[in-house]
């Protein structure tokens, strides 16, 4: 039993980093799915145990066949690259900078292991718990005592990206170029030289294995390379390359097999290529995406499971007739927010992303709204009222709070429409650009009837590649942002857009603008901000330090503002843009969007779908010290729990208190309380017979009080 709470205490360590702000006392928390992007290696230990890494030392575990994922604590914020376990309790991790992590307990605990290598490390494998094989981008380290000491085993500098042994005698590596191999346990090893790129080997027996890759790129980069399957039937002394349609499309990167004659493949654009002649000819199979799919691993010749780009995993049930993606959270970049109170908010992103939240940001939920068109920008005029517009000049809209979005037009298919802004229900902006031939230019677009109708507007003296940002105090007075490549460029209005004058031409693209009066404004771009506070007759420049890379810029007042923008850089004033702080929030996806309904509580979005939430101190409170104790939340029992437990909390003064449960990507799962409770000491009891194996969140609000967070485990 003592390991149980061991895990729970390991469980709460890495929590405040995951999901809710109220669990620490930093004002920015990660709701949703955290960001960790690509999903570099997948891998098994029987059907029910897995795990996958990725960036930011990410480690994600299932204990239940892939239905549930839950983040295990790594202790470190390198990117992961490979995952290896012998059995449900033994594995190692391996990544950048010489980076072992080892585990005895199915994850609960990862220790960093000394390898003695500061190189990137790609691939590992091990025959046993005792011995095995780490691959780097130069060179091969082996381990006969768990991992303890590494010490090299191939003297040439080889750039390694995978490594796979069918026994303590035999194994093979391949790379940039070649393909070794050993079956002495790699005592010594035999090299081939070939003109291929190879990501990825596997073998079913002594003889027969296949490895796969990709050609090397040739010019223009651009072209994908053509993908390649090598095979060998006599333990790797030759080997044939195979042909084939579904083959050479794309570059793959993973391989595998459940016997000589059935396998899969994966790579660029949600590529699944599957065989049950070994390797003679390779069928597609349709992925449910078109992310880069890094890794599959079978279980058997029917269930599987492939990681990608995004956090992806998807998972078969069927030898891959049908592939489903699982429920890892939002993972599309997502570039604009909004939310219209305190609870209701919603966000755009690539490929028609549309999601919405009713709780102030804590959960969020997918709108099919019928397009596969990125959207770059979201606005409401009202709880009722909104538009989002994106590529392909496409310009969207709903008059009954989000439960239907119908298409206002499409404005051109070379439009890209980066930001659109209503100042009443019929006066509305949309600015951009448009592809021509070989260059692009900067457009206007202006309705007065609810966006019904758009007519394009001019601008005088300026000729921009792009406007990124447009916003309006009134129906007639309004600003743009943009420029081109060399310096950048804000526009003025006075007339609701009839007439726009350039007002400034800094040195720097602008990619944001923002006014809280006709007076007051900031503009933001790659080097830096700028502030007037004369309606924009004149610009000067805020000093940040050595702070750059902005995307967006918002304020609540002419105090209080933040600006965010690439490796998750997110600044804060209290002082109208005098003085700039850093804030934490333990991220480094780019931030494109930023939105607050007062100083206390505001949102950001960016990439892989990460969206963090922001809650600062109540309005009321004056002197931290006086703020009212007006309840606690205390510890579950029993912890872990099956299906039942008991929730403890004290109340110190009457209050309208609401008990929520959340799973690890945000989303609310449960209700308990919604109601008002009298002074003194109370208990609320939680059935989970619904739900999987996992942590989860549970939260209590008190009204005029702090809300506060603790973590609990559901094991079935």
């Amino acid at each position: 039993m003592a390991y149980r709470f061991v895990f729970l205490l390991q469980i709460i360590l890495f929590l405040p980093t995951l999901i809710l702000a109220s669990v620490n006392d930093d004002p920015w928390s990660i709701v949703g799915n955290d960001g960790a992007g690509i999903l570099n290696s997948i891998y098994f230990a029987d059907d029910e145990h897995g795990w996958a890494v990725s960036a930011k030392g990410t480690i994600l575990h299932t204990s239940n066949g892939g239905v549930s994922w839950i983040r295990q604590n790594s202790g470190i914020s390198t990117v992961l690259n490979d995952v290896y376990f012998t059995d449900t309790m033994t594995g190692w991790a391996v990544g950048e900078n010489g980076i072992v992590l080892n585990t005895t307990d199915g994850g609960q605990t990862w220790n960093q292991q000394d390898s003695d290598n500061e190189n990137r490390l790609n691939g590992v494998h091990f025959v046993d718990s005792q011995t095995g094989w780490v691959v780097s981008n130069r060179t091969m380290l082996h381990t006969t005592d768990a991992g303890e000491t590494w010490n090299r085993q191939d003297g040439k500098d080889n750039n390694f990206q995978d490594i796979f042994f069918i026994d303590e005698n035999y194994g093979w590596a391949v790379g940039n170029g070649i393909i070794t191999q050993t079956s002495n346990g790699g005592i010594s090893w035999e090299t081939q030289s070939f003109d291929y790129i190879l990501h990825s080997v596997h073998f079913t027996d002594e003889k027969t294995g296949w490895a796969s890759g990709s050609e090397v790129a040739q010019v223009p980069e651009a072209i994908e390379p053509t993908g390649v399957i090598l095979h060998t039937e006599d333990g790797g002394t030759t080997w044939a390359r195979i042909y084939g349609e579904e083959i050479e499309k794309w570059v793959l990167y993973s391989i595998y097999f459940t016997d000589n004659q059935t396998g899969w493949a994966t790579g660029s654009y949600g590529h699944i290529i599957h065989t049950h002649n070994g390797g003679e000819s390779w069928q597609r199979q349709e992925s449910d995406t078109d992310h880069r799919l890094f890794s599959v691993h079978m279980l058997n010749d029917q269930k599987g499971f492939v990681g990608g780009d995004r956090t992806v995993i998807i998972q078969t049930g069927d030898g891959g007739e049908n592939w489903k993606t699982q429920n890892l959270g939002i993972t599309k970049h997502l570039a604009s927010v909004l939310f219209t109170d305190s609870e209701t908010g919603w966000a755009v992103g690539e490929k028609g992303t549309l999601i919405y939240s009713s709780d102030g940001g804590v959960s969020w939920n997918k709108k099919d709204i019928g397009i596969n068109t990125d959207l770059f920008s979201i606005h409401f005029i009202d709880k009722q009222t909104g538009w989002a517009s994106g590529a392909s000049g496409i310009i969207i809209n709903t008059t009954d709070g989000g439960d239907t979005w119908q298409e206002q037009g499409a404005l051109g298919e070379n439009l890209f429409l980066n930001s659109v802004f209503f100042a009443d229900h019929q006066n509305g902006w949309t600015v951009g650009m448009e592809w021509l031939t070989d260059y692009s230019r900067s457009r206007i677009y202006h309705t007065s009837d609810g966006g019904s109708t758009w007519q394009e507007q001019q601008s005088t003296g300026a000729g921009g590649d792009e406007w990124t940002s447009v916003f309006f105090s009134d129906a007639q007075t309004g600003w743009i942002s943009g420029g081109i490549e060399q310096y950048g460029i804000i526009l003025h209005t006075t007339d609701g857009g009839e007439s726009w004058q350039v007002q400034e031409r800094p040195d720097a693209f602008l990619n944001s603008i923002y006014f809280t009066d006709n007076q007051n404004g900031w503009a933001a771009g790659p080097e830096g901000i700028l502030v007037t506070n004369d309606s924009g007759a004149t610009w000067s420049v805020q000093g940040i330090g050595s702070h750059s890379g902005f995307e967006i810029i918002h304020f609540t007042d002419n105090d209080h503002g933040w600006v965010a923008g690439k490796d998750g850089i997110l600044l804060k004033t209290p002082d109208g843009g005098q003085t700039w702080t850093k804030q934490e929030h333990g991220i480094d996806n780019r931030l494109f969007s930023l939105y607050f309904i007062d100083k206390e509580l505001g949102w950001a979005v960016g990439e892989d779908g990460i969206i963090l939430r922001y809650e600062g101190e109540p309005v009321s409170v004056i002197k931290p010290e006086n703020l009212p104790h007006l309840g606690k939340l205390k510890q579950n029992y029993p912890n872990p729990f099956n299906p039942v437990t008991t929730i403890p909390f004290e109340l110190t003064a009457d209050s309208y208190v609401k008990l929520t449960v959340y799973n690890t990507y945000g989303q609310k799962v449960s209700t308990i309380l919604d109601e008002h409770r009298s002074s003194g000491f109370h208990q609320a009891i939680f059935n989970a017979s619904d739900l999987t194996s996992g942590v989860y969140i549970y939260r209590l609000h008190i009204s005029q009080g702090k809300t506060q967070s603790k973590a609990m485990i559901l094991i079935k």
